[in-house]
């Protein structure tokens, strides 16, 4: 079963993860030129760009994960059509208003908690129970525990870099072990190192499947939904059976 989801997860995933790190080369290359060295200003214009790619590769694993929830056969087809019929609103509801909170509006702070703390299960409300305005709002409210969110988010923080500095040391040996020149800007923590972005890539999946068992958890916590979806899934097995008696 494992096995069979991360086949599907590189399968899906893949292809993308390889043109946004087309794209990141070309313009890592275009940045050098334009930049005189400056490897700071480097940094500082690779930060939007990673965390925009970050947010858009959330959409076909929220798809994953809300497929593999109901569903016990998914296949990779439902997951890409999904996508790209929610990929707009997606984008333009959740995507671009947290990457501007998160960029230009983060100065300010209260963005940064609507939306690490507060908006943390927009997307599933949004498009998995489908519920909008008031009720979305109250939704939200009533799923998020603001202590046990900022709990998911330090855990991650640690995680994350504890992570990449176990990566980035292995292949750091790697390279070393294998003679590669100058091999040290391909194992640093740089957002000009394409290995470091293939490496957030990576995280971000798991962080992503990670933060969906989060809302079910506290969906299971406060309606017990657990039940309720063993008690769907009963009824389809059931059905299923009929039809083929």
């Amino acid at each position: 079963m494992i096995r069979e989801k991360l086949g599907q997860i590189l399968r899906v995933l893949i292809p993308i993860f390889a043109l946004f790190l087309l794209l990141d080369v070309a313009l890592i290359e275009l940045l050098k030129q334009i930049s005189d060295g400056d490897a700071a200003l480097e940094q500082l214009l690779m930060f939007p760009v990673i965390m925009l790619q970050v947010m858009v590769l959330q959409i076909p694993v929220f798809h994953m994960n809300a497929r593999w929830l109901f569903e016990a056969d998914v296949r990779d087809r439902a997951i890409w059509k999904d996508s790209w019929r929610t990929f707009f609103p997606f984008l333009f509801r959740i995507v671009l208003p947290y990457f501007i909170q998160l960029t230009i509006l983060a100065p300010l702070l209260i963005t940064l908690w609507n939306v690490l703390i507060r908006g943390f299960y927009r997307p599933e409300v949004l498009f998995l129970e489908g519920l909008r305005g008031k009720d979305m709002r109250k939704r939200i409210s009533s799923l998020t525990s603001a202590l046990q969110v900022f709990t998911f988010w330090l855990f991650h923080i640690i995680l994350f870099w504890i992570a990449m500095f176990l990566a980035l040391t292995f292949f750091e040996s790697v390279f070393e072990l294998l003679r590669v020149q100058n091999f040290e800007q391909y194992s640093s923590f740089s957002l000009t190192s394409v290995l470091f972005i293939f490496l957030i890539f990576l995280y971000s999946v798991f962080f992503a499947v990670s933060r969906f068992l989060f809302y079910v958890d506290a969906r299971t916590f406060l309606e017990g939904w657990d039940l309720e979806l063993q008690f769907i899934r009963g009824l389809d097995e059931m059905t299923s059976q009929k039809r083929i008696s």
